[in-house]
């Protein structure tokens, strides 16, 4: 037994030598560095409430609650134990507890507001399309998954690329954001008016009223026809849009429905543009909102 014992012991000395080694030399250093960086990271990603995300103003007000509550509760909790060591009397305590929570919330309030709203300005940056202001592609896709996603809208200006060939680059742009603030102004309420991108736009719809959508989008269709946009040099440039529009079924999966609103808006085009399609229909709808095959018969 005192053979194996100081065996053991032995084979703990090389081993710490060798490490103590390993660490003097180059290769060594650098892995130390690399540890410490990793472990240095990990601490700066640590939040008591896990990954930060502010997509409203609402969040902004519970994440600043939050972890000025936090902090309050922290650092009243180390006050406590430092007065309970060294306790000389209870005016003394109640006075630093109140102290330090006074400094807490004054402290931790601004700093995790500015935090939380630089969070959400990015958050809001991600989400807007920088040109018209409306939502972008991937603040629409975010809606994919809502339960309450009852219609989606495609719709797409007509001949846009003569505009640009036409009339220049800066007069598309100007294009894009009066159809922009005609679609947001006239269909807003009914979900989330967004760019998909080039001269596409799109309308995730949270009202399961089809008549009264296509109605709404026929006043749409027609205040772009008679907005004639700015061109510069007392020139206008007529604009008209098309769209196709889908209706969600149940089980149906967000790239279905897409899918059907992208061929309703490619019938719209095939079918003379300046019009609206229903997917279920694929005929132009006339100005009630009826499919214009069905009202033939």
């Amino acid at each position: 037994m005192p053979v194996l014992a100081s065996s053991t012991t032995g084979s703990h000395s090389y081993k710490k030598a060798y490490l103590l080694r390993f660490a003097s030399t180059k290769k060594g250093r650098l892995l130390g560095s690399r540890l410490l960086s990793v472990r240095l990271m990990s601490l700066l990603r640590f939040t008591p409430f896990g990954t930060i995300r502010i997509a409203s103003t609402g969040d902004l007000r519970a994440y600043v609650a939050r972890t000025t509550a936090f902090c309050v509760a922290a650092a009243l909790a180390c006050d406590v134990v430092n007065q309970m060591v060294f306790f000389e009397d209870w005016t003394a305590a109640v006075r630093s507890w109140v102290v330090t929570v006074v400094v807490v919330v004054a402290v931790a309030l601004p700093v995790s507001r500015a935090i939380a709203t630089a969070h959400l300005t990015l958050f809001r940056a991600g989400q807007t399309d920088h040109l018209t202001g409306l939502a972008n592609r991937r603040a629409l896709l975010d809606r994919a998954d809502d339960p309450k996603l009852m219609a989606l809208v495609i719709a797409d200006i007509d001949r846009f690329k003569a505009v640009n060939d036409g009339y220049g680059h800066l007069t598309g742009d100007a294009v894009l954001k009066a159809v922009a603030d005609l679609m947001q102004a006239e269909l807003g309420d009914l979900g989330l008016v967004g760019r998909l991108g080039g001269e596409e736009f799109a309308l995730v719809c949270m009202d399961g009223n089809e008549r009264d959508l296509v109605r709404r989008l026929e006043a749409f269709r027609e205040a772009v026809a008679r907005t004639p946009i700015a061109a510069g040099d007392g020139l206008t440039v007529p604009v008209t849009i098309s769209a196709g529009v889908a209706r969600r079924t149940s089980h149906q999966s967000f790239r279905e429905l897409y899918a059907e609103a992208d061929k309703a808006l490619y019938i719209a085009k095939a079918s003379g543009r300046n019009q609206i399609v229903l997917a279920e229909c694929t005929f132009p709808v006339s100005d009630e909102g009826v499919c214009e095959r069905s009202a033939a018969a």
